[in-house]
């Protein structure tokens, strides 16, 4: 491989919370024990034979089948690979980084990153505590769970094959009382459910480990290529320039796995949607994008903030809108121009929370999810003020989604904005630009992309507003000091006035005056 290049699965920069723990171990408990075959990389002993346990309590490190270190965990705070084989976990306190070598890394990588994480998806089978070694038993269980969920390309071959009339016949029956295609996806979401329930691992977590092996390889093109982009990578441009040319290496490799790798991955596939046209959240294609960005977007980060960063222009405007946000983000609600009728009890605390979560994030993908879920969270909280206004005895269920206006939802946006006191807004508002899916940003998601960067416009609208009160505000305590100063002066002055010489001498016996003499 021409380049080692770390991806990033899984991180947090503190340790979880009583909840987060207590709601991770009940997580845990439901999930099987299994162990994995490793070779531990030692600082100057080299390599050693070790087995990984993850059992309920927490990762056990077996040498000799003996436990010689055990974290919980709550305490892992990093998971990356840094080569197709190479797995890196961190815990807090940040110690030491513990490095395993395994043939199957990504399978290690996956099963621990869904233990660790606070959230977790939760269906109603149960998990069987198997685990299956053995590949080709897993291949055979899914190829037989496919044929009894066949879709409509498999109905077509199948008749080509049929040779009794009578099965013929049945089978067209069948595909007549099947018209709506609602049966086959029943049959295929039980299957996929069957198979979860044998394997413990669901469908989307298959795909993204195939996705993830094929894209990490040094023995597949897709790797190889991957890893020759990220070692030839030129930052010496401007950041357009680089994000531009990551974009379109993203769109060139993926319109190729699709394309080369479709009958692949759609073996693996029951209930996912093959088609890249579609961008539901389980599509392939969204899946292929969120591996690439993790791949590509991810060790290249450094480079092009760096090549933000030497952007003088850019530079500037990050620093005026963080100047503008500190200024601006005492304004009540009616001050920034939000409607009486819209204005939040809870002051959008729900959604301001939630774009926060873009300091977090690193990957295009993540950011612009962040700032759909934020744009959500404040429709919602919209719709349960509203709904608590209607009369008594008016349910819930009973009122539609408020529907806002774009006049209406822009100074919402900027209140939740300003209030969210955002680390760098501008960098991460071109970096969705540039390098979320071009597809995926033409939709919703490009809409609130746009009013989020309007929200940002207006901020730094406001500069003059902010210098004119930030003079006015220096003036105010220019005058305050030279007051003070005054006021210290004549108290230095009475300081140093001596009493006696103010004091007022009665003379009892005083001499006589040369007129009352004369006299």
């Amino acid at each position: 491989m021409p380049a080692d290049f770390g991806v990033v699965f899984y991180s947090r920069l503190s340790p979880p919370t009583q909840a987060e723990l207590e709601f991770i171990q009940e997580s845990v408990n439901e999930m099987p024990v299994v162990s994995y075959d490793v070779t531990k990389i030692i600082r100057f002993k080299g390599k050693c034979p070790r087995r990984l346990l993850f059992s309920k309590e927490g990762i056990c490190n077996l040498r000799d089948d003996q436990v010689s270190s055990m974290y919980s965990y709550g305490e892992v705070s990093r998971i990356s690979i840094k080569n197709y084989d190479h797995i890196m976990i961190e815990y807090f306190p940040g110690s030491h980084v513990y490095h395993y070598v395994s043939e199957v890394s990504m399978q290690i990588v996956q099963e621990l990153t869904k233990r660790v994480s606070s959230v977790s998806s939760n269906t109603s089978a149960k998990r069987r505590s198997v685990l299956f070694r053995d590949e080709k038993k897993v291949n055979d269980l899914l190829q037989q769970l496919l044929t009894e969920a066949p879709t409509s390309a498999s109905y077509e071959t199948d008749e080509a094959k049929v040779e009794d009339e009578d099965e013929l016949f049945s089978m067209e029956d069948e595909m007549m009382e099947d018209n709506d295609g609602e049966n086959r996806t029943n049959n295929a979401q039980r299957s996929a459910n069957k198979l979860e329930q044998m394997t413990g691992v669901t469908e989307l977590e298959r795909l993204t480990l195939a996705i993830n092996s094929i894209i990490l390889s040094k023995d597949t093109p897709e790797g190889n290529t991957v890893a020759h982009f990220l070692s030839t990578f030129d930052a010496s441009g401007n950041f357009t320039s680089a994000a531009g040319a990551v974009r379109q290496f993203l769109n060139g490799m993926k319109d190729y796995m699709l394309e080369s790798r479709a009958s692949e991955l759609g073996n693996l596939s029951m209930v996912t949607k093959v088609s890249s046209v579609q961008l539901e959240d389980n599509s392939l294609s969204n899946l292929a994008e969120t591996a690439l960005q993790n791949a590509v977007v991810g060790p290249l980060m450094p480079q092009l903030l760096a090549c933000w960063q030497r952007d003088r222009e850019a530079v500037e405007c990050e620093e005026r809108t963080q100047k503008c946000v500190r200024k601006l983000q005492n304004l009540t609600q009616l001050e920034i121009g939000i409607p009486e009728q819209y204005q939040s009890l809870t002051n959008y605390s729900a959604a301001v929370k939630t774009l926060r979560k873009l300091d977090l994030c690193t990957l295009p993908s993540e950011l612009i999810s962040s700032l759909l879920a934020s744009a959500k969270s404040l429709y919602r909280t919209v719709t349960l003020e509203q709904t608590r206004k209607l009369p008594p005895g008016h349910l819930f269920t009973d009122s539609a989604p408020v529907a806002l206006s774009a006049d209406d939802f822009l100074p919402i946006h900027i209140y939740v904005t300003l209030q969210a006191q955002l680390k760098s807004p501008e960098f991460h508002c071109q970096l969705m630009w540039e390098l979320c899916d071009p597809s995926f940003v033409c939709g919703e998601a490009g809409y609130y992309l746009t009013v989020f960067n309007s929200a940002l416009r207006w901020i730094e609208s406001q500069e003059d507003m902010c210098s004119s009160e930030e003079k006015e505000k220096k003036n105010e305590n220019e005058n305050e000091n030279e007051t003070d100063g005054m006021a210290v002066d004549v108290l230095q002055v009475a300081e140093h006035v001596d009493p006696r010489e103010d004091a007022v001498v009665l003379d009892l016996d005083p001499e006589p005056m040369d007129e009352m003499d004369s006299g």
